[in-house]
């Protein structure tokens, strides 16, 4: 059982390795220099202005169901 454990922990920690050493696996450093220009930063702007919107009705529906979860609960 060990040495499956030992073989998967290896495994993974060369995959780690390998996936480190490649330039393209971080996304973020390829576009380190990029600047964004007026209408992106606006479609950023109506993007979280959207998922604020959303998160505002997931909050709404959690409660709804937390007091139909309650009711369901006394009803028994």
């Amino acid at each position: 059982m060990n040495n499956l454990m030992t073989k998967s922990f290896l495994s993974y920690a060369e995959l780690k390795k390998q996936a480190l050493d490649e330039p393209s696996a971080d996304l973020e450093a390829a576009n380190a220099g990029h600047t964004t220009t007026p209408a992106e930063e606006a479609n950023l702007s109506q993007f979280f202005e959207e998922i604020d919107i959303i998160q505002s009705e997931i909050e709404t529906v959690n409660g709804l169901l937390s007091d139909l979860t309650l009711l369901h609960q006394e009803s028994k």
